[in-house]
């Protein structure tokens, strides 16, 4: 259904605006879980960032609560990210890219993966080769020492990647995999 709002009972006024959203759905999750069907809702994100992007549902959190599953498409500065999170399904995030002449998604991986500058790519690289100091590293991806040393330290910073000691790096584990 595209939007919500479009088959969103009308407000009573008195309920909170938690009930409101929870309300907007209920009547929808169980003709869904009657019938064995899938019921998809679209609906829109606020502009205001969040640090988690179920956060940015626009509503309260009665949308989300009401749900079996949530999935959004966020546009980050570096591109597309479409997170999902619910009931019966495992907690994902992925890096998208839109094809305009096909008219299909497709699925770029580990957003750390796939929007990185060419440094962070020869680092990642390089710790997946079992490069584990800052000079090695520098050397295996044809880097900038320097360069190099402040890429990790932000890469760290970030938890991209795990400092394991004094001068040895590793990547950080997908904790979805």
């Amino acid at each position: 259904m595209d939007t919500l709002a479009t088959v969103r009972p009308a407000s009573g006024g008195k309920d909170s605006q938690y009930q409101s959203d929870y309300a907007a759905l209920r009547g929808l999750h169980s003709l869904a879980n009657d019938t064995g069907i899938t019921i998809l809702i679209v609906h829109h994100v606020r502009k205001m960032d969040a640090e988690d992007p179920f956060d940015t549902v626009s509503g309260s959190t009665g949308l989300t609560g009401a749900a079996d599953s949530t999935i959004i498409l966020s546009s980050t500065g570096e591109g597309k990210v479409l997170y999902g999170r619910g009931r019966d399904l495992a907690e994902f995030e992925c890096a998208m890219d839109f094809d305009p002449g096909t008219c299909r998604w497709s699925d770029l991986g580990r957003p750390c993966d796939a929007f990185v500058s060419e440094t962070r790519k020869a680092i990642r690289c390089a710790l997946k080769d079992g490069m584990i100091h800052p000079k090695e590293i520098a050397e295996h991806g044809d880097l900038d020492y320097d360069l190099c040393a402040k890429t990790l330290q932000r890469m760290t910073e970030g938890g991209e990647i795990e400092k394991g000691g004094r001068g040895h790096y590793r990547l950080t584990p997908d904790p979805h995999f």
